[in-house]
């Protein structure tokens, strides 16, 4: 479903997404997924919606009950709705079809948070969220993702045994995630709003919603997070560092955000701590500092 607000983020908009966010638990507690894309500032200060479902092994009566009454609830606020629909007979039929622009490489930073059942299902829920979205300043180039998952099925069958990923991942029902466009050309005061607006005003909202213990997703991050283990992990991150010293001890596998980045400048060229400098005393570096000179002086002479 394709929704185009031609007034742009008035409370038409704005309610249209809360229902939204009241479906979303809806259709996940049913084992199925859903996707909606946001660009909240279009040309001529319009906003465009869009909501993208996939029901598995469900029949068309079964799967388009909850989403025609969302569509229903859409137009019956005034604004239009463009859909259209597909049936595959196998799931790899319908992963061979081509999906038009592979946007890897495309200039992009983004946050994300995970939003839980409980916040999602509870009667003010849906509404909490979306008031929090409504007061961000958005600006062309701006776009907000919402991947509903980990529902019903996922959650009632969850393994009782521990796990690498953060503890939120089991009691989420969203994906919400933030993304500023960023310029093609370099643009340095453009990368610095960016990472200032996410990290100063949009991600503390979104973590104001449930007093910052839902996690993020590992797979659109925000770069710049200043607690990427609590925020990535949680509480099993000691224990993944611990297997992390057993096996890499040296850090030959490093990542921007990976266990033991930390340990590591933000190019990933140089330690902050644990670093070859930091294991010789000062005055025996000095000393080989000065030795080298005096080498180097002795061959220019």
């Amino acid at each position: 479903m394709n929704i185009m607000s031609p007034r742009g983020l008035d409370s038409i908009f704005w309610d249209t997404v809360a229902d939204l966010l009241h479906t979303i638990p809806t259709v996940v507690d049913r084992g199925d997924a859903v996707q909606a894309f946001m660009v909240p500032m279009m040309p001529g200060n319009a906003s465009f919606l869009s909501i993208e479902s996939y029901l598995i092994n469900k029949t068309k009566n079964e799967g388009h009950a909850i989403l025609d009454k969302l569509r229903t609830g859409i137009e019956k606020r005034g604004l239009s709705v463009d859909s259209s629909e597909e049936s595959f007979d196998h799931l790899s039929a319908y992963l061979a079809i081509p999906k038009g622009l592979d946007q890897a490489g495309m200039g992009m930073m983004t946050a994300s948070r995970l939003i839980s059942q409980d916040l999602l299902k509870s009667s003010k829920g849906p509404s909490q969220v979306t008031k929090a979205l409504s007061k961000l300043n958005f600006r062309p180039g701006n776009v907000l993702s919402l991947e509903g998952m980990v529902g019903g099925p996922g959650v009632r069958q969850k393994s009782t045994e521990s796990r690498a990923i953060h503890p939120s991942w089991g009691s989420a029902a969203m994906s919400l995630t933030l993304g500023h466009a960023l310029p093609s050309d370099p643009d340095w005061d453009a990368y610095d709003f960016a990472q200032h607006e996410l990290a100063m005003t949009q991600l503390p909202a979104l973590e104001a919603l449930e007093k910052g213990n839902m996690g993020g997703y590992l797979g659109i991050p925000f770069p710049y997070e200043s607690q990427s283990s609590q925020v990535f992990w949680g509480s099993n991150y000691d224990r993944l560092m611990a297997i992390k010293d057993h096996w890499d001890p040296s850090d030959l596998f490093i990542t921007r955000l990976g266990v033991g980045s930390e340990r590591w400048d933000e190019e990933g060229m140089c330690r902050v701590e644990r670093g070859w400098i930091s294991r010789i005393p000062y005055q025996s570096f000095v000393d080989r500092a000065q030795s080298l000179l005096e080498q180097v002086q002795t061959v220019v002479s």
